[in-house]
C-alpha cells in the first residue's frame, strides 16, 4: 500500500497511491492511517485522485477513520472519481463523509471547520 502524506496547516493529507482499495489493501490502508492519528493535525484529509476502484472494506475503513477523525477534527475525502463517488452516493456515505473538487478546497474547508461542501466528482 503506497501513502504519501504531509501536513499543511491543521490539515494531515494522505494521498492514496493505490488504483483500488479492496479486501486486498484495506487493512492495510486502516494501520497506516490510525498510525498516522496518533500524532496528526486535528484533521485528516484523504486525497483519491489515483483511487477509481473501491469496495466494503474500503468503505468500512472509511467509516472507522471517519469515527476516530471526529474525537479530534474532521475527516473528508477530495478529488474522488466519478465512479467511486457513485458508491459513496449509491450507499449514501457521500452525505457522511465530505467530499471536495480539489485540495485546496479541502485544506480551506477543514482548517476553517466549514461545514461538509457539496460533492462533485472528475
Amino acid at each position: 500500500m503506497q501513502l504519501q502524506e504531509k501536513t499543511v496547516e491543521q490539515v494531515r493529507i494522505v494521498t492514496i497511491e493505490e488504483t483500488r482499495i479492496d479486501a486486498v489493501i484495506a487493512d492495510e490502508l486502516k494501520k497506516q492511517v490510525f498510525e498516522l492519528l496518533k500524532t496528526a493535525p486535528p484533521h485528516l484529509l484523504l486525497n483519491m485522485k489515483e483511487v477509481s476502484i473501491i469496495d466494503s472494506s474500503a468503505l468500512g475503513v472509511f467509516a472507522l477513520v471517519y469515527k476516530a477523525c471526529k474525537k479530534q477534527g474532521e475527516f473528508a475525502l477530495c478529488e474522488v472519481r466519478k465512479n467511486v463517488q457513485t458508491l459513496l452516493r449509491m450507499t449514501r456515505l457521500d452525505q457522511v463523509f465530505p467530499c471536495y473538487p480539489t485540495e485546496e478546497e479541502a485544506i480551506a474547508a477543514l482548517a476553517k471547520n466549514v461545514p461538509v461542501a457539496q460533492n462533485t466528482g472528475k
